[in-house]
């Protein structure tokens, strides 16, 4: 375990308070001792939550990288699918922590592909999160996502940075929603037309891995007592032309999906400082192949 607790930076990409859980015991826990053993103890909550589908999660050895290649272009469009080779597969393997899930047969049903670089910024680059579709529902992209983020926390990485398809719901919903990342940019045409993403970042603290999940009824009250359009901003979240514009021309970032107000899914947006965004992060969002 090489957790520096030196380089992490608890206050970047948190969500306010007022709009998520909060376990305010979290913020103190710094002692290399304390943290090992919430990683320890979140890994085992994941490991017993999917024990419970007869699942089991693990590193991917190096001879599945052809069969997770296989996954990736079945599952994803072609374009995504076209900028992940195998040799890419093999990289995340050997030297980052891919993970996968597998059934009662050893049949992989999901995988997480992640690096970590030692730089300045300590980004751990989450490049692929797959669930096969009969596994939809079962909370399994947030499993294998936390797990990551987990995994790099304990590698000594200070923020994972993963991308996600704005129009899957679901993931959106589980990333943003459940495991806390905060929707630092918007890129219409990612991979190029028709392949818009989201850019998303977490804090990797047991606060940041705690303190960012939404909480829908604080989200509620929070917009029903306060001013949209200067406060927050709702956007309908189809209408990627809004939040082009929003991105590009306004301070505001989205934090959650919304779907209990309208009965449709809405964007969650804030002003991007109650987040403690500072240019020094700006050079964190360089932009690589995406998740979902």
């Amino acid at each position: 375990m090489n957790i520096n607790l030196t380089r992490i930076v608890p206050d970047h990409f948190r969500k306010p308070e007022f709009i998520c859980q909060s376990q305010p015991e979290l913020e103190n826990v710094r002692s290399p001792q304390s943290v090992k053993k919430f990683i320890e103890g979140r890994k085992a909550e994941i490991e017993k939550s999917l024990g419970g589908f007869r699942l089991t999660i693990r590193y991917a050895r190096i001879d599945e990288a052809s069969l997770i290649k296989k996954m990736i272009d079945t599952y994803f469009s072609k374009k995504a699918a076209a900028h992940i080779g195998k040799y890419d597969v093999f990289r995340f393997i050997r030297f980052g922590y891919t993970l996968v899930v597998e059934d009662e047969n050893r049949k992989i049903i999901a995988c997480k592909l992640a690096i970590g670089f030692d730089s300045v910024s300590g980004i751990s680059h989450s490049f692929v999160s797959l669930v096969v579709p009969e596994w939809t529902g079962k909370q399994i992209a947030f499993f294998i996502s936390t797990y990551s983020c987990l995994v790099a926390l304990e590698r000594g990485s200070l923020i994972q940075r993963a991308t996600v398809n704005p129009l899957n719901f679901a993931s959106v919903k589980s990333l943003v929603n459940k495991v806390g990342f905060v929707c630092q940019d918007f890129h219409p045409e990612f991979f190029g037309k028709d392949e818009p993403r989201y850019v998303l970042y977490i804090p990797l603290s047991p606060a940041g891995l705690t303190n960012n999940t939404i909480n829908e009824e604080k989200a509620r009250l929070f917009i029903a007592s306060h001013e949209a359009g200067k406060d927050y901003r709702l956007l309908p979240a189809v209408d990627l032309d809004a939040i082009t514009k929003m991105y590009s021309e306004t301070e505001f970032r989205i934090v959650s999906l919304i779907s209990h107000i309208s009965g449709e899914h809405q964007m969650l947006a804030l002003p991007k400082y109650l987040m403690n965004f500072s240019p020094s992060e700006e050079v964190f969002f360089q932009c690589g192949p995406g998740d979902e």
